[in-house]
């Protein structure tokens, strides 16, 4: 499995390495994914993100998407009671 990015930066998993013992069938079978709470992916994610970005804004809520020929561009929405636009070249969410 490989993740991009954008900028073609990639990360690795190789699946292959890994097996598990199949519950049902008591069998040692190769591993063909990962599954991993959101709740723990989106920590991990958050952090990696302050780690390495100009600004995270933890506790943002978006009220619009902000589009410019069809495209979205940024946000908007508030922080702490105040209404702030945010752009950027990429933006990750839910």
């Amino acid at each position: 499995m490989v993740f991009g990015s954008p900028d073609h930066v990639d990360a690795h998993v190789p699946l292959n390495q890994y097996s598990f013992r199949d519950l049902a069938t008591d069998q040692v079978v190769p591993m063909e994914g990962f599954v991993i709470r959101r709740k723990v992916f989106d920590a991990f994610l958050f952090g990696e993100a302050k780690a390495v970005a100009n600004a995270c804004y933890e506790g943002f809520t978006v009220n619009e998407l902000l589009t410019e020929d069809g495209c979205v561009v940024g946000v908007s929405g508030t922080l702490s009671g105040e209404t702030r636009d945010i752009r950027g070249r990429m933006g990750i969410g839910v």
